[in-house]
């Protein structure tokens, strides 16, 4: 008996192990960086990604060989990903350089070796989170690396660009996230994430009061990226939320009776009305505002903290002429997986030649996914929309679905808004290795919601 209790222990203890992997990477993720000029921000996480997804899925498979119990998660969202894996490892395979489009210069977004890496991430997170409070743990790791990195951003951006650089960072634009958009679509997702759990959780006044905190302090660095696109974005989903709330919540809406929440009662004292969402109209308030006046006040932000940018990505015409190009030589698995950047060599439009960036060789098309329409071919393009009908039909079903508790409800929801927020800037922006990394995150924690509330098999 003794054995059998010290073999459960250990099995414990290795699921344990690589449950904080996760959360480690969660955390981390956001924050990592090595300072020093040889050891690029980007190839710091990539690497920090693949150890502690590595270490967690060797500790799962030990500690399931242990017990010879294996259970998977038979959510229809991983096996659309498992097709997205297969299409890019047989597409880096045809490649004409199979090392760049299997593993890259160890940082790029798009390698084969990348996506695995992300999947496996997409993977484990729902095999091992098996409880509410290991999801909700998971919120509350991000949150905390949002706060460091506020903080980090704010001191930089008060006190100068030379504060804290650390031979790194040489301008007011550098950044822990990636690009100058990429640290805004994050401080987007912590808005987003910040306003759902307002909207949806009956909150004590410290907690409460917290997440009004990081729901103003992510609007504040919004206002001072005011990237447009995030603006609109953010805006259709808080007045989603307006719409949401007021029409499938009535226990929001109304409240409990007696508590805090507590429904508002008409003169004739039968029928109570439904309060509108503050948060969620605040939010629309100030998207709307920033989406018509959006130019003029990024010019007064710019001058006062000395933020200057310029970001070039090719056109949809353009991109799409580049796949068209390539699709007539290798319409099944396009030129191969990281090699956008030689068919915009081959087939680049002849106006590009004319204008200031005619000596530009672009890495990637308009969008992330737009440029697997080249790379991986039209198998990979339907994989990807496998993938996202899969996704949005499971978002759909938990938005409507009855759950047992709130507490679910919320988990649910949250995990699948925040994912689909990272995901459209995935299919319409070429976001960092930290962005792109988040967006499968988000999504294990969304499968794992599903499981944990029986929505989804095992």
């Amino acid at each position: 008996m003794s054995v059998s209790e010290g073999e459960i222990t250990r099995k414990q203890g290795m699921e344990r192990i690589a449950s904080w992997c996760m959360f480690a990477l969660i955390f981390l993720l956001p924050l990592f960086f090595v300072p020093a000029l040889s050891f690029p921000v980007q190839f710091s996480k990539a690497l920090l990604l693949s150890i502690l997804a590595i270490a967690a899925f060797c500790v799962w498979v030990a500690a399931r060989l242990k017990d010879g119990r294996f259970t998977l998660p038979g959510s229809s969202i991983l096996v659309a990903l498992a097709a997205v894996v297969g299409v890019f490892v047989f597409s880096g395979l045809f490649s004409q350089s199979i090392g760049l489009s299997i593993f890259g210069q160890g940082f790029e977004v798009g390698t084969a070796l990348n996506i695995l890496i992300l999947f496996l991430i997409a993977f484990l997170i729902p095999v091992m989170f098996r409880t509410n409070e290991q999801v909700f743990a998971s919120y509350l790791a991000f949150l905390a690396s949002f706060l460091f990195i506020t903080i980090f951003h704010t001191l930089r951006l008060f006190l100068g660009p030379d504060f804290l650089s650390l031979g790194i960072f040489p301008d007011a634009v550098s950044n822990t996230i990636g690009k100058w958009n990429d640290l805004g679509i994050f401080f987007g997702a912590s808005a987003l994430l910040s306003l759902i759990t307002v909207e949806f959780l009956s909150l004590g006044k410290l907690f409460k009061t917290l997440i009004y905190v990081s729901l103003a302090l992510s609007l504040g660095f919004l206002a001072i990226v005011n990237f447009s696109m995030i603006w609109f974005v953010l805006g259709v989903f808080s007045l989603i939320f307006l719409v949401y709330i007021l029409s499938f919540n009535p226990s929001r809406a109304f409240g409990a009776r007696g508590g805090e929440n507590a429904p508002s009662v008409s003169e004739e004292g039968k029928r109570p009305f439904r309060r509108i969402p503050i948060p969620s109209l605040v939010v629309l308030l100030i998207s709307v505002v920033f989406i018509i006046a959006g130019g003029a006040i990024g010019r007064e932000v710019g001058t006062i903290f000395g933020i200057s940018q310029l970001e070039v990505r090719p056109s949809w015409e353009a991109t799409l002429h580049i796949a068209r190009e390539t699709l007539t030589k290798d319409p099944l698995f396009g030129a191969g997986p990281n090699r956008f950047a030689s068919e915009w060599l081959k087939y680049k439009p002849e106006g590009i030649n004319s204008t200031a960036f005619w000596n530009v060789d672009f890495n990637y098309g308009v969008g992330l996914i737009p440029t697997f329409l080249a790379t991986t071919g039209i198998l990979g393009v339907l994989a990807w929309v496998g993938f996202f009908l899969a996704f949005l039909y499971a978002g759909f079903k938990a938005i409507v679905a009855n759950f047992g508790d709130a507490l679910s409800r919320y988990l649910a929801v949250s995990s699948f808004l925040v994912s689909l927020f990272l995901w459209i800037f995935v299919v319409f922006y070429i976001p960092s290795l930290t962005i792109f990394s988040l967006a499968f995150l988000f999504t294990g924690l969304f499968i794992a919601s599903l499981t944990i509330s029986r929505m989804a098999p095992v």
